[in-house]
């Protein structure tokens, strides 16, 4: 008998995340986890760079001058 090969429908996406599918939950969690990683690290350069240098370069100045 020839072997059936099965093309992929609702049933066989829906295994995905169940039966062996916990790696593409953990996939996505990583995914996830990393875009909120990113997010935190822009904001913490952010307020370690950019932020003190425009304080320095306006603020202070125009209290100075104010």
């Amino acid at each position: 008998m020839a072997k059936k090969i099965s093309i992929m429908g609702r049933h066989d996406i829906s295994q995905l995340f169940t039966r062996g599918g916990g790696q593409i939950v953990l996939f996505l969690q990583g995914a996830v986890l990393l875009l909120v990683e990113g997010i935190i690290m822009e904001i913490a350069v952010f307020l370690a760079t950019i932020l003190p240098a425009w304080v320095i370069n306006t603020v202070i100045p125009l209290v100075i001058l104010g």
